[in-house]
């Protein structure tokens, strides 16, 4: 749900006053409510007494995280430091799972669980365009390929290098760098490269016609449609300014074009891997989690 005064405006990447306001509402409401045990001390009796922040402690704890002193937050910060505190938080936030006052025992998974769903919600009103995931904030992309993305996991036997290329374009990518997320195109390129050689190192056309009748079992129709795919992804390679800088080469600006180019390659380089057994999705250890706590997936 978004906020009806949101409602239509556009997503930004520059975290607004309004976002500002609302964050520090819901960490003064955690600080009242003890969700910070190890900077917190209860006073009064256990009925209607009240829990305090240690302001030096916290503060002390934020030099060596952020490099000053930030607590109570008062004058909006600069971009960068509202997303360190947002990673702050999460590391020091546990929640309280019984009403006694200073006798209550803390969960810090449940408690990290909930305060990412209210982060994301607050990122999500005020149209935000990142997310928090995992203790980190990272960009926010497309839901449907994001979600499919963080369920992904692959074992490639005889070709770690390209392995390890898919792994740094898929983290670079939810980088807030803009500059990060060319490299991981890139990658996600050179890895695309290295797939395309695999049934024949010397010669690439021969080794992309077998790969195609491979993974689409020598279906002719099909075959041609993903062919004339793979062709136009390798002209886009050639086109734009991604493993090349030559000035003929067009220069990607636009993070929409990074978006779609990257979701293209990715896609097919998903497709392939997938055929070849390569490829795992949702995670058991994933699924069993979220089977406890009772949820379709667990944002870290």
């Amino acid at each position: 749900m978004v906020y009806l005064s949101q409602r239509n405006k556009p997503y930004t990447s520059t975290i607004t006053e309004e976002f500002w306001n609302a964050f520090k509402a819901y960490i003064e409401e955690l600080c009242e409510e003890g969700w910070f045990p190890k900077y917190s001390k209860f006073y009064g009796d256990i009925f209607d007494g009240y829990w305090k922040v240690d302001r030096d402690k916290l503060n002390r704890t934020m030099i060596q995280e952020i490099g000053k002193r930030m607590f109570p937050l008062n004058e909006m910060p600069d971009d960068e430091t509202i997303v360190r505190l947002i990673e702050f938080f999460f590391k020091i936030v546990s929640k309280p799972i019984s009403n006694k006052g200073p006798l209550n025992i803390y969960d810090d998974n449940d408690g990290r669980y909930e305060y990412t769903i209210r982060i994301n919600n607050l990122f999500q009103n005020y149209r935000i365009k990142y997310k928090l995931w995992k203790g980190k904030v990272t960009m926010k992309n497309s839901e449907i390929f994001d979600d499919m993305i963080s369920k992904i996991d692959f074992d490639i036997p005889d070709d770690k290098e390209t392995m390890e290329m898919l792994s740094i374009a898929l983290k670079k990518f939810y980088s807030r760098n803009f500059e990060e997320r060319k490299i991981a195109l890139e990658k996600l390129v050179d890895a695309y490269q290295r797939i395309s050689s695999w049934e024949d190192k010397e010669n690439k056309k021969k080794s992309v016609e077998k790969i195609l009748s491979k993974i689409t079992q020598n279906e002719e129709e099909f075959k041609d449609l993903l062919g004339k795919d793979v062709q136009e992804l390798w002209e886009m390679a050639n086109k734009f300014m991604i493993r090349h800088t030559e000035t003929d080469k067009i220069p990607i600006k636009d993070e929409a074009v990074l978006e779609y180019l990257f979701y293209a390659y990715f896609n097919t380089i998903r497709f392939i891997l997938k055929k070849y057994g390569y490829l795992k999705e949702n995670k058991e250890d994933s699924n069993k989690t979220a089977e406890k706590k009772g949820i379709d997936d667990l944002p870290f």
